[in-house]
């Protein structure tokens, strides 16, 4: 856990600054997610599609951002988690049409 609210990585599955560390069952942190997306071994959202995070990780950005546009948040993870630990691998949907 960062101490003074210090940045300790970026999370590997929403894309945000973590500020926490994800909790393995034994309650040792796994330093790829955060406590947000990560906690007793498991993802929070393990069903999540990477689509369905884009969403959730625009709104956390828009709600850090006021001034953000919806369209500008969604673009940026649009771009960010395609490249992230969890979402590597994963299939996407159809890029919807600009």
């Amino acid at each position: 856990m960062a101490k003074d609210g210090k940045v300790i990585g970026t999370c590997q599955s929403c894309g945000m600054t973590m500020h926490k560390y994800g909790l393995e069952k034994d309650g040792t942190p796994n330093k790829d997610y955060c406590l947000r997306c990560y906690r007793d071994g498991e993802f929070t959202l393990p069903d999540a599609t990477i689509d369905q995070m884009v969403r959730i990780s625009a709104q956390t950005l828009m709600d850090n951002d006021p001034e953000m546009k919806p369209e500008d948040a969604i673009e940026q993870m649009e771009e960010v988690l395609p490249t992230l630990k969890r979402w590597s691998d994963k299939p996407r949907a159809k890029k919807r049409a600009a």
